[in-house]
């Protein structure tokens, strides 16, 4: 399992330094900013588990920002920090994917609590995003496979069933084939994806899973 990061942007330094000792305590990697720019840098190098961030900053707006995470399908936990919440703020934030939102003054109490729910969240995130990059293939994966080793969609949904450990007379009776045709397809995958075993099929899928 991977080292969950969280990323807090504040402008207020001491409020700044104070999110960190606090994230510090559940997260074991805390990236902090304390403006908008460095902050959309920073998520365009690296992925992220949770988010903390100011509404006010000096070049903008963390409702601008959480829109943008969300334009990109990205599902990133983000807890919001504000001195004052409006309904347009609340409406727009709930639309955007806010995970939850914390009013100043914060308590350290009341932050540890947050974003240990956050933690766990991003946890739960975590693992079934592993989960599915270990028995699925992904759509950019797929794609890939068609467009450069030109593996079929047939062939695709064969791979699909031996990640998920089925045997040649289970692929054959889910996908309506003879095992004979099974074994056929297995010989052209391996022989497309230059491998030799299932083994190294799974290991090759998780592989583009994760770098595509």
């Amino acid at each position: 399992m991977k080292n969950l990061k969280i990323l807090i942007i504040e402008d207020e330094k001491k409020l700044l330094n104070s999110y960190n000792k606090c994230a510090s305590q559940i997260f074991p990697i805390v990236i902090c900013t304390d403006n908008l720019e460095e902050a959309r840098d920073i998520l365009f190098h690296e992925k992220f588990d949770c988010i903390l961030l100011d509404n006010m900053l000096p070049d903008g707006t963390g409702i601008s920002l959480l829109k943008e995470i969300s334009s990109r399908e990205e599902k990133i936990p983000t807890v919001m920090v504000t001195a004052y919440a409006d309904k347009e703020l609340v409406i727009d934030s709930v639309n955007a994917g806010i995970f939850h939102f914390l009013e100043k003054p914060v308590s350290k109490q009341k932050l540890l609590e947050t974003l240990q729910k956050c933690f766990k969240l991003s946890l739960e995130q975590s693992t079934h995003k592993e989960i599915e990059q270990l028995y699925f293939i992904s759509q950019k994966t797929a794609t890939y496979l068609k467009k450069n080793k030109n593996i079929s969609d047939r062939e695709v949904e064969i791979m699909s069933c031996i990640l998920l450990n089925h045997k040649n007379p289970d692929i054959a009776e889910k996908l309506y084939i003879t095992s004979g045709t099974v074994k056929r397809h297995l010989h052209n995958i391996f022989e497309k994806l230059k491998i030799t075993s299932r083994n190294e099929l799974q290991e090759l899928i998780y592989s583009l899973n994760i770098g595509l």
